[in-house]
Protein backbone atom coordinates (compact mmCIF):
# COMPACT_ATOMS: atom_id res chain seq x y z
CA UNK A 1 0.00 0.00 0.00
CA UNK A 2 1.13 3.66 -0.71
CA UNK A 3 2.27 5.25 2.09
CA UNK A 4 -0.45 7.76 1.86
CA UNK A 5 -2.82 5.21 2.58
CA UNK A 6 -1.74 4.43 5.50
CA UNK A 7 -4.25 5.60 8.59
CA UNK A 8 -1.63 7.21 11.21
CA UNK A 9 -3.30 7.46 14.55
CA UNK A 10 -0.84 10.39 15.94
CA UNK A 11 -1.76 12.73 12.90
CA UNK A 12 -4.99 11.85 12.94
CA UNK A 13 -5.45 12.79 16.53
CA UNK A 14 -3.70 16.05 15.43
CA UNK A 15 -5.86 16.53 13.06
CA UNK A 16 -8.75 16.04 15.26
CA UNK A 17 -7.40 18.23 18.07
CA UNK A 18 -6.82 21.42 14.88
CA UNK A 19 -10.54 20.88 13.76
CA UNK A 20 -11.57 20.85 17.69
CA UNK A 21 -9.57 24.02 18.16
CA UNK A 22 -10.69 25.78 15.02
CA UNK A 23 -14.54 24.69 15.86
CA UNK A 24 -13.76 26.42 19.19
CA UNK A 25 -12.17 29.71 18.34
CA UNK A 26 -15.08 29.71 15.96
CA UNK A 27 -17.57 29.44 18.20
CA UNK A 28 -15.79 31.72 20.48
CA UNK A 29 -16.18 34.56 17.58
CA UNK A 30 -19.73 33.74 17.00
CA UNK A 31 -20.58 34.52 20.59
CA UNK A 32 -18.66 37.44 20.94
CA UNK A 33 -20.20 39.40 17.59
CA UNK A 34 -23.32 37.30 16.51
CA UNK A 35 -25.62 39.58 18.30
CA UNK A 36 -24.28 42.52 16.13
CA UNK A 37 -25.41 40.94 12.68
CA UNK A 38 -26.59 44.66 10.60
CA UNK A 39 -27.02 43.47 7.12
CA UNK A 40 -28.22 40.17 4.83
CA UNK A 41 -24.34 39.88 4.07
CA UNK A 42 -23.14 39.70 7.87
CA UNK A 43 -25.97 37.03 8.35
CA UNK A 44 -24.92 34.72 5.63
CA UNK A 45 -21.34 34.99 6.54
CA UNK A 46 -22.26 34.02 10.14
CA UNK A 47 -24.47 31.53 8.71
CA UNK A 48 -21.40 29.86 6.98
CA UNK A 49 -19.10 30.04 9.90
CA UNK A 50 -21.63 28.46 11.79
CA UNK A 51 -21.58 25.46 9.32
CA UNK A 52 -18.32 25.16 9.66
CA UNK A 53 -18.17 25.24 12.83
CA UNK A 54 -20.55 22.01 13.11
CA UNK A 55 -18.91 20.29 10.29
CA UNK A 56 -15.14 20.87 12.36
CA UNK A 57 -16.82 19.31 15.47
CA UNK A 58 -17.80 16.57 13.31
CA UNK A 59 -14.59 16.27 11.92
CA UNK A 60 -12.95 16.11 14.71
CA UNK A 61 -15.02 13.61 16.06
CA UNK A 62 -14.50 11.26 13.20
CA UNK A 63 -10.65 11.67 13.33
CA UNK A 64 -10.59 10.84 16.71
CA UNK A 65 -12.73 7.16 16.37
CA UNK A 66 -10.79 6.42 13.58
CA UNK A 67 -7.00 7.29 15.17
CA UNK A 68 -8.72 4.95 17.89
CA UNK A 69 -10.03 2.40 15.48
CA UNK A 70 -5.93 2.66 13.69
CA UNK A 71 -4.26 2.34 17.22
CA UNK A 72 -6.42 -0.99 18.49
CA UNK A 73 -6.37 -2.49 14.75
CA UNK A 74 -2.65 -2.04 15.42
CA UNK A 75 -2.53 -3.50 18.23
CA UNK A 76 -4.43 -6.63 17.41
CA UNK A 77 -2.60 -7.06 14.12
CA UNK A 78 0.77 -7.15 16.78
CA UNK A 79 -0.82 -9.13 19.29
CA UNK A 80 -1.97 -11.83 16.23
CA UNK A 81 1.84 -12.16 14.79
CA UNK A 82 3.62 -12.23 17.93
CA UNK A 83 0.90 -15.10 18.66
CA UNK A 84 1.20 -16.61 15.27
CA UNK A 85 5.10 -16.40 15.42
CA UNK A 86 5.26 -18.30 19.08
Amino acid sequence: MRPEVHLRPDRLLVHAGVADGLSEALQEVLRGHGRFVADEELDRLHTAVRRAVRELGELGAALTTAAVSADRADTDASLAIRRALS
